[in-house]
């Protein structure tokens, strides 16, 4: 009776974490160094940081050939380009910061999920965001940060945390979490740097050696 106890409470554990994993794969998805990896590219580079709240952020960093105006713009698209983002609706806003309730739709196990953000921007330098409240998540923050690099380029570099109130272990959502910032920084680098190279080739002879 206690053998099979405790093998069905482990396979509901499992299960559970599984479950987990499928819901963050699917996430639109900030101070001790943990570790620094090249994943697939030289350029991409991703590390861990706890943070004062006692939250373990993932970090990554892309280099991209555009000015962090272009950057900036991008940063902005992909956030509103995202396919599962249902609505969001501006609740309260200041000079450089807004309070938004955001659905998000096609969830795993949890379908939908309805949160309140607030932002924070740094025009041209950061963007910072954190959770408010949330009918499915327990945690969801992070935030992008621009860098000035030479030769009119940009070090982007965005962090991610988030909690569904699942246990899981900690590599397998780190890593899925790498993933998914991978992704949205290698989609603002391509829309930066395509719109760069349009810039570029707009301008007359004369302009470009300005």
């Amino acid at each position: 009776m206690a053998d099979s106890l405790f093998f069905t409470t482990v396979s509901a554990r499992l299960v559970l974490s599984f479950l987990a994993m499928a819901v963050l794969s699917y996430l639109p998805i900030a101070p001790t160094l943990a570790k620094n990896n090249t994943d697939r590219s030289s350029e991409f580079t991703w590390w861990t940081e706890k943070q004062p709240n006692g939250h373990r952020w993932v970090k990554a960093k892309l280099h991209i050939q555009a000015s962090p105006e272009i950057v900036w713009q991008s940063i902005h698209s992909e956030q509103n380009g995202d396919a599962d983002l249902v609505y969001r609706k501006v609740l309260s806003h200041g000079l450089n910061d807004v309070v938004s309730e955001q659905k998000l739709a096609h969830l795993p196990i949890i379908g939908t999920a309805v949160s309140t953000m607030h932002t924070t921007e740094v025009p041209l330098k950061r963007i910072d965001y954190s959770m408010v409240k949330s009918d499915r998540f327990k945690a969801l923050e992070g935030s992008w940060v621009l860098t000035p690099a030479s030769n009119k380029c940009t070090y982007l570099e965005l962090s991610s945390y988030c909690d569904i109130g699942i246990p899981i272990p900690r590599p397998l959502r780190e890593g899925i979490t790498v993933k998914k910032l991978e992704k949205r920084l290698v989609n603002v680098k391509h829309n930066s740097e395509l719109a760069q190279f349009q810039i570029a080739a707009e301008k007359t002879p004369a302009e470009r050696l300005d």
